[in-house]
């Protein structure tokens, strides 16, 4: 049974850059997606995160009030570290900001 032609990451990589160079059937961010899957295994942490001064986040005792529901939804993230007031390198939970569509500002 012919199981067809194996290929190792470097081939792929190219394939993927043939196919979106030469042949122009993949996008330009389906090529990058495909290639960053291919290289993702040699991806450390540290390469990828956001420094710490430059995290958006709110303090645990914050109230979800107009103005902070604002505040969150203008910053554009999706998740949002809630920080403990007495340490801001304490992490001590994570807001999903699609669970805050039905957050209702205006009561208390």
């Amino acid at each position: 049974e012919d199981l067809g032609t194996i290929y190792d990451k470097k081939q792929l990589s190219a394939l993927v850059d043939y196919h979106n160079n030469v042949v122009h059937v993949l996008t330009r961010d389906e090529a990058r997606i495909l290639k960053g899957g291919l290289e993702f295994a040699f991806t450390r942490a540290e390469e990828v995160m956001t420094p710490m001064d430059e995290v958006y986040g709110i303090d645990v005792d914050s109230k979800l009030n107009y103005d902070v529901l604002s505040e969150v939804l203008s910053s554009g993230f999706s998740r949002i570290p809630v920080f403990d007031r007495s340490n801001s390198q304490c992490i001590v939970g994570l807001l999903f900001v699609k669970d805050l569509i039905l957050v209702d500002c205006h009561a208390e």
